[in-house]
């Protein structure tokens, strides 16, 4: 008679579990067949010893097996079942040894003695082991599943031996890091923390780095409701390292890990009653900028979560969330230059959906429109971009009473100069609902103050925008005075340009700025005489003339000096030629081709960049005549300057994107250059731009170009390749040429 086998492999085929081979096995009934297995298992840590041998089997499916099976354990039987199961068979145990105790041989009693450790800690092993399997699938799903198990400790605090278990494994690896630095080139992997921020860089796998992420942030907060006191510095230094590895991967080239990151970094801010200050600003700079993230999705719940953070707390009303509106607003006033965009871009998504409330303008009316005004940067932002949705929501006597308070104040221009200009811009929205004999008193004041050209630029284009919409408002009379003063003060510098004392370079530049602002409200009544002289301004230098005084009769004029241009004066006088050229095509074409050449043979780089930016605009309204050009607009990506690459890398990337440029030329091997940039934020922002606009659209032209990218980078003209003319200051660059040297192991 064959001898019957035990053990937990019986125990699984009795209870009618079967490994499932074929993927057509329902899992529901797989799991019951498992809850019947562990039932008639007389001893769990015999059970727990047949999932390990199968967590080390060399077939993939069966490793993965073991990693499920692992959780299920560890969530579904608890630790009153394992009680009863101990004491069954401690029992049952005592009871065959009383009768069996001359037929056992004392060989066999190794093999009933338990393991040394629980069968709690045997699982998670198994799981921490299959996170560093070699098969992407499997790193994926055991990393899953140590999330979820921190997860369910956290939530089902009643089961006190796993949460003990969980205790004891992760501690010791908290403890560690608040000792020592992390190295992502370390060889060894016994501290879990630093497992799962190497899984986090996984570079084969999206999937890995995501479910390593949960896993991190699903560990931030099992640490956080632990009660060992010890743990508390390695706790703030793992929440510190999380939080900067997730501001990191915000800009992750998969949409997917991307998501996932803003969903952890957002839950991490609603941890607590007020988010922390280091939580908040990691926060800010990875949710704001994937307000304008490529793909649409990612966009959306960037949008959200801009909306659940930072606008809901506004309109809130309940005094327990009283202390979060607050912060929130305190969080608004520190935003400043690239967030502060991000946040009029999210501003400008809100008004399109249509979900700007009225609760929302209000609150921010309330907080924002008092005495004295107040100076929050950020509030005023979203006042001035979500206020236009609906003007009856707005209080006109409230707007004009902090209006009145402000607008002679000097020192509250030079201090809050962008505060000044939303408020110019909120007076605005209430312009056309206010009587005729207080609109006839706003368009006066404003006229008057733009006269007086003593203006920055930022206030004057808000003067500009506000003034067409007051009521029985005419183009005409009003813009004859302000282009007769800028026609008048223009000619007199191109005429006699040495009687302008050095002091007024910078009215020079408002009257420059107000006639092309001029040029965009009402471009029919800008004379020729006008664009003449624009065109001599931009010029380097200005030759006057002085007639002869012998003769009356024949005055023949000759040069008698030359005045240089100064750098700021020329490069406002670009900008307001792109101005003019935008709403005169004959103008645009014949200025184009100057434009172009300025950009290539100009050694100032204000010019450089301003004539990049009027060529781009350019692109915009005449693709076909600007398209031409591209070469010389590509060199700006080689640019010395830090400064015009940066403004490149964003102009170029925003028209490829809308298709107004292709590529062709040296723009693609130029974007290449860029991802080896000293400046890392350059770097990273070409590496984005190569990674979603032609990896993920034209993902064969990396193959294409490959050997012509060889002779681009190696300096070496072929007869075939990498004829692009360029210039030789341009290859002499240390930055450019990778050819030899220290430069290759870019």
């Amino acid at each position: 008679m064959p001898k019957r086998r035990g053990g937990a492999a019986a125990s699984m085929r009795c209870g009618g579990f079967r490994r499932p081979a074929q993927s057509g096995v329902p899992r529901t009934r797989m799991w019951r067949g498992l809850r019947r297995a562990t039932a008639l298992c007389t001893r769990v840590d015999r059970f727990t010893r047949f999932i390990v041998k199968l967590a080390r089997n060399k077939e993939a499916n069966s490793r993965l097996f073991a990693a499920e099976l692992c959780m299920r354990l560890l969530t579904e039987l608890p630790d009153e079942e394992k009680g009863e199961n101990e004491e069954k068979s401690k029992t049952k145990g005592t009871e065959k040894a009383a009768t069996t105790s001359k037929e056992v041989p004392a060989k066999d009693s190794k093999a009933e003695e338990p393991l040394q450790a629980g069968w709690h800690s045997q699982l998670v092993a198994v799981l921490v082991q299959r996170s560093s399997d070699k098969i992407v699938t499997i790193r994926t799903k055991a990393i899953t599943l140590l999330a979820t198990a921190m997860e369910q400790a956290v939530e089902n605090q009643h089961k006190k031996e796993f949460r003990k278990m969980m205790d004891e494994v992760f501690q010791k690896s908290v403890l560690q890091l608040a000792c020592t630095e992390f190295s992502p080139r370390k060889a060894g992997e016994s501290n879990v923390v630093e497992m799962l921020q190497r899984r986090a860089d996984d570079v084969k796998s999206p999937l890995v780095r995501k479910a390593a992420i949960q896993a991190l942030v699903a560990l931030i907060a099992f640490v956080s409701t632990t009660e060992n006191e010890a743990a508390s510095a390695g706790a703030a230094r793992l929440r510190e390292s999380v939080e900067k590895l997730l501001v990191t991967h915000c800009c992750d080239v998969s949409v997917a890990v991307r998501k996932q990151c803003l969903a952890s970094l957002t839950k991490l801010v609603f941890d607590g009653l007020t988010p922390r200050r280091s939580t908040m600003q990691c926060w800010l700079h990875a949710a704001l900028p994937l307000v304008v993230d490529t793909e649409a999705t990612v966009q959306q719940q960037a949008i959200d979560a801009v909306d659940e953070v930072l606008l809901q707390p506004i309109t809130a009303t309940k005094q327990s969330v009283a202390t979060r509106r607050d912060y929130c607003l305190g969080v608004l006033d520190k935003l400043d230059g690239e967030l502060l965009r991000c946040l009029q871009r999210a501003c400008g998504i809100f008004v399109e959906k249509k979900r700007v409330t009225k609760q929302l303008v209000r609150g921010l009316a309330n907080s924002l429109l008092s005495a004295p005004v107040a100076t929050n940067k950020g509030g005023w932002v979203l006042f001035s971009e979500l206020a236009r949705v609906d003007t009856s929501w707005l209080d006109s006597d409230k707007i004009l009473t902090c209006w009145n308070n402000v607008k002679d104040s000097q020192d509250f221009i030079q201090q809050h100069e962008n505060i000044y200009e939303k408020l110019v811009t909120i007076v605005g929205f209430v312009a056309p609902s206010l009587p005729g004999r207080q609109c006839q008193e706003l368009l006066r004041d404003y006229n008057t103050r733009l006269l007086t050209f003593s203006y920055p630029p930022l206030i004057i284009q808000a003067f500009m925008r506000c003034i067409p919409k007051i009521k029985n408002f005419d183009v005409g009379e009003w813009s004859s005075g302000l282009l007769k003063q800028c026609e008048q003060t223009l000619t007199e510098f191109v005429e006699a340009p040495h009687t302008l004392p050095a002091k007024a370079e910078h009215v020079i530049g408002w009257h420059l700025f107000t006639l092309g602002e001029l040029s965009l409200v009402c471009p029919k009544y800008i004379s020729l005489h006008l664009c003449t002289v624009i065109q001599t301004m931009i010029g380097a230098t200005i030759t006057t003339m002085s007639s002869n005084g012998g003769d009356d009769s024949g005055g023949e004029e000759k040069p008698t000096k030359q005045f240089i241009v100064p750098p700021s004066i020329r490069a406002q006088a670009f900008v307001t030629l792109g101005k003019m050229c935008l709403e005169n095509p004959t103008l645009a074409k014949d200025s184009v081709a100057l434009l172009a050449k300025e950009l290539d043979n100009s050694t100032i780089p204000v010019i450089r960049n301003n004539v990049l930016v009027v060529l781009c605009d350019l692109c915009v309204r005449y693709t076909s005549l600007v398209g031409k050009f591209q070469r010389s607009m590509s060199l700006c990506l080689m640019d010395r300057s830090k400064f015009v690459r940066q403004q490149a890398v964003f102009l170029l990337t925003r028209l490829l994107q809308e298709a107004y440029l292709k590529w062709k030329g040296p723009l693609f091997f130029f974007y290449l250059r860029l991802t080896v940039d000293p400046d890392p934020i350059l770097a990273q922002q070409a590496t984005a731009c190569l990674m979603s606009l032609v990896h993920g659209k034209e993902s064969n032209s990396f193959y294409t170009y490959f050997v012509e990218a060889v002779f681009h980078f190696t300096g070496y003209v072929h007869a075939k390749y990498n004829q692009f003319g360029l210039p030789a200051a341009l290859l002499a660059q240390p930055h450019c040429n990778l050819s030899g040297g220290g430069e290759n192991r870019k």
